[in-house]
């Protein structure tokens, strides 16, 4: 107890961000997924604000977020129109693939999901699990062998990252209860829930993969477990009880970026909701 709390303030009062633009390199790319809105929309443009060129991959919303960003920030901005919904579908990854062949990568944010729930759950259609799956599993795992593929070919004595936006579902238990670890679920949220199990256990393996001594830390690996985060397309979070505002969730991801390695919650109040869960296993049971 008394390690993670060293580890808790020296996360939260002591790390300040590092020069990502000189650690990355200068003129380099930022690959954000579902950047059309919400936290995706919020790391383009603070990628941007630092100097970084960004490449927007989502819906045609983007198109507009890049205006905004070439205009406010003069750096590029490109962009891939794609629904991540329909990743299963052959050759999808192709046009994106391209992208990141010409472009010199330093950073992909895996940030997009699809958070669909079905009342009751026997009730949703074959079509739309497949897409929710899709979203939150293929896109990840392919975007991911893409990047890294590039990542390693880069200039020794430049870093680059992947930052992996995934959930909050799995932490400590310090209280009473038998289990050794806590998980976090939700009621009628079953395909999208397990979908986050896929995010949060794959990204967890790149990490223990591609932070080992073999890749001489060339890549920063960062596993965000977020909670309930308010944004502009999320305000029904706002009913929750611990809630973070995705524009200081954001900036304490990018705070973390080189400092931590592997699996970090980037909210002060989503880590004291985990203390609250480790104590009082309950806690977080969703539903009837």
């Amino acid at each position: 107890m008394a390690i993670q709390t060293l580890i808790f303030l020296w996360r939260f009062c002591v790390v300040t961000e590092l020069d990502l633009l000189s650690r990355y390199g200068a003129g380099s790319w930022v690959a954000i997924t579902g950047a059309d809105g919400g936290m995706g929309k919020l790391f383009a443009q603070k990628f941007a604000r630092r100097g970084f060129n960004v490449l927007l991959i989502g819906f045609e919303r983007c198109n507009l977020v890049a205006e905004q960003i070439r205009e406010e920030y003069g750096v590029e901005a490109r962009v891939v129109v794609k629904d991540f919904s329909k990743a299963w579908q052959p050759d999808f990854f192709v046009e994106i693939e391209d992208a990141f062949r010409e472009l010199d990568l330093s950073v992909l944010v895996n940030n997009v999901a699809s958070r669909k729930g079905w009342i009751p759950s026997h009730s949703q259609p074959a079509e739309d699990a497949l897409e929710t799956i899709c979203c939150g599993t293929v896109v990840q795992a392919r975007l991911s062998q893409m990047a890294i593929s590039k990542f390693v070919g880069r200039d020794a004595k430049l870093k680059s990252a992947v930052i992996f936006m995934t959930a909050l579902l799995v932490f400590p238990n310090f209280g009473l209860s038998v289990p050794l670890m806590n998980t976090v679920h939700a009621t009628f949220l079953s395909v999208y829930e397990a979908s986050n199990a896929f995010g949060y256990f794959h990204a967890m393996s790149l990490c223990d993969e591609y932070l080992s001594p073999i890749y001489n830390g060339r890549i920063d690996m960062l596993n965000i477990t977020p909670g309930a985060v308010v944004g502009e397309n999320t305000q029904v979070l706002l009913k929750q009880p611990f809630h973070a505002t995705a524009n200081r969730f954001v900036d304490q991801t990018l705070a973390f970026l080189g400092n931590v390695q592997g699996a970090a919650c980037a909210s002060v109040v989503h880590v004291v909701a985990m203390a609250l869960g480790s104590v009082f296993p309950l806690f977080y049971k969703n539903g009837p």
